[in-house]
């Protein structure tokens, strides 16, 4: 299986991880699972789905163990480690196309299509089902709070 990769490095959040990572490893770690979780939530419920297999798709890792897919958490251990590494992705081959392509509609396909009169060809209760970027849009949104959740660890820290 193909494995598709989409990276969003922020090297203001990586510095306030690194800086938190020396004065609490275990609390950073918690930090960073919560906020790997909660992108991945947020990301699965912005793909965009016809069959559901994208969304389900969705993966989560901290420090390389697994702790989210298939739209639910996995057991969560949080250790003491010296490090921190968090990784939200997509392995379907299809996966970098429907998030880079802004062309693409995202329709679902349980609408109807209107079969005569004027409005023939036209669809009907059609929900929307996802969008591009639906990675990279959250993470930015959120990359905030992100930041935010590990300076608090530092200034709790200093004091």
């Amino acid at each position: 299986m193909a494995r598709v990769k989409i990276t969003i490095d922020d090297k203001n959040l990586n510095k306030k991880i690194q800086q938190a990572m020396k004065v609490a490893p275990k609390e950073t770690t918690r930090a960073m699972t919560d906020c790997v979780l909660d992108l991945a939530g947020e990301s699965a419920k912005r793909a965009p789905i016809e069959s559901g297999d994208l969304r389900n798709n969705c993966h989560a890792k901290l420090n390389n163990a697994t702790i989210y897919e298939n739209q639910s958490q996995k057991g969560v251990q949080v250790a003491g480690n010296l490090k921190a590494t968090g990784e939200v992705g997509y392995s379907l081959p299809y996966a970098a196309r429907q998030h880079e392509d802004l062309t693409m509609r995202h329709d679902r396909t349980d609408g109807y299509r209107i079969m005569s009169g004027k409005n023939a060809g036209q669809t009907v209760n059609m929900v929307a089902g996802g969008e591009a970027k639906f990675l990279e849009r959250p993470f930015r949104e959120r990359k905030q709070r992100y930041i935010n959740r590990f300076k608090q660890i530092i200034a709790r820290c200093l004091k």
